[in-house]
C-alpha cells in the first residue's frame, strides 16, 4: 500500500501554531535589532509580511507584551519597547532559573538521537557552547529547542 510508505512517527513533528511561529520571528526580529525600540508594528504589514489574517499577528503581539517586547499604546499602535538597564537586568534575572529548568527537563527526556543533534551543533558553534560562550545565537538556541521538542514530543 503507498500509503505505508508514506506514515511518518509522530514523535519527529513538533506542531507549532501559526501564532507561536509568528511570535518566533518577531522575537528574532527584535532581538537582531530589525525592529528598533519604539518603532511601529503595523498589524496589516505584518499579516501581509507573514501572509496571515491579522488575528494570529495580534495573538502574536499580545504574547510578545507578555514577554515585555512591545507596548500596546493607545491611539500609537504597537510599539518595540525600550528596554532600560534594570528592566534587562530583571528580565534576565527571570528567565535564567526558567531557561535552566527546560535544559534540565530537556536533558531528562533525551534521546541518544537528541542528544547527537545537540552535539552536531555544537560542533558547528564551538564558540557558543563553552561556558564562555554564555550567549548562544538565537538560531542556534532555536535549532536545539527543535530537536528536542521533536524528539520527546515536548515543547520546552
Amino acid at each position: 500500500m503507498a500509503s505505508d510508505s508514506l506514515s511518518l512517527e509522530r514523535k519527529d513533528i513538533a506542531y507549532r501554531s501559526l501564532t507561536q511561529i509568528i511570535v518566533e520571528l518577531i522575537r528574532q526580529e527584535i532581538y537582531e535589532g530589525t525592529h528598533k525600540p519604539g518603532i511601529r508594528l503595523n498589524i496589516a504589514d505584518l499579516a501581509q509580511r507573514f501572509q496571515a489574517s491579522a488575528v494570529p499577528v495580534r495573538e502574536a503581539l499580545r504574547n510578545l507584551e507578555a514577554e515585555g517586547l512591545v507596548e500596546f499604546r493607545p491611539n500609537r499602535g504597537v510599539v518595540v519597547r525600550d528596554l532600560s538597564a534594570s528592566e534587562v537586568r530583571e528580565l534576565f534575572l527571570m528567565r535564567l532559573p526558567l531557561e535552566l529548568l527546560a535544559a534540565t527537563q530537556a536533558a531528562l527526556l533525551a534521546d541518544d538521537s537528541a542528544l547527537g543533534g545537540i552535539e552536531a551543533i555544537a560542533r558547528v558553534h564551538p564558540e557558543e557552547a563553552t561556558p564562555a560562550g554564555s550567549r548562544f545565537p538565537f538560531e542556534v538556541n532555536m535549532e536545539m529547542a527543535k530537536i528536542f521538542d521533536g524528539h520527546t514530543g515536548k515543547r520546552l
